[in-house]
């Protein structure tokens, strides 16, 4: 397991959106935190991941705002991916206790869906914008 670290390779070019990434990498860092402190907080943690759920709903609901203002060609596509993870971050939210393995599941989950999402599909929206402008 390691920290989630921005690069600019993660930059699509919109301030509002990188800015929001950065602080969606914040936000999984800091769940990080609390998996390697030997305290093993509970509601620390919980806490941290009801405030990541609600930057991830804001961040998506911005991301749908440019999808539409630019006619993203894959938009529902697109979409229907950032539904799915809500629903799969929200599974966790909801569990009365999560054990140390659902914590470390969960950030694996974050970290590779992020980087995964961010390099292609939202690259992809990225490269649409600019070959529009062209």
């Amino acid at each position: 397991m390691r920290r989630f670290k921005w690069t600019d390779k993660y930059r699509i070019g919109i301030e509002e959106i990188d800015h929001q990434h950065m602080e969606i990498f914040d936000a999984i860092n800091k769940l990080y935190e609390h998996l390697t402190s030997s305290s093993g907080d509970n509601s620390g943690f919980e806490t941290v991941l009801l405030k990541l759920k609600k930057y991830i709903d804001n961040h998506f609901s911005t991301e749908m705002k440019y999808f539409v203002i630019f006619n993203y060609h894959n938009l529902s596509h697109h979409n229907k991916e950032h539904q799915q993870f809500s629903e799969k971050i929200m599974s966790y939210c909801n569990m009365d206790i999560l054990s140390n393995k659902d914590k470390h599941d969960l950030y694996y989950i974050l970290e590779t869906w992020f980087e995964k999402h961010i390099l292609n599909s939202d690259m992809d929206f990225r490269d649409s914008i600019s070959f529009n402008n062209k």
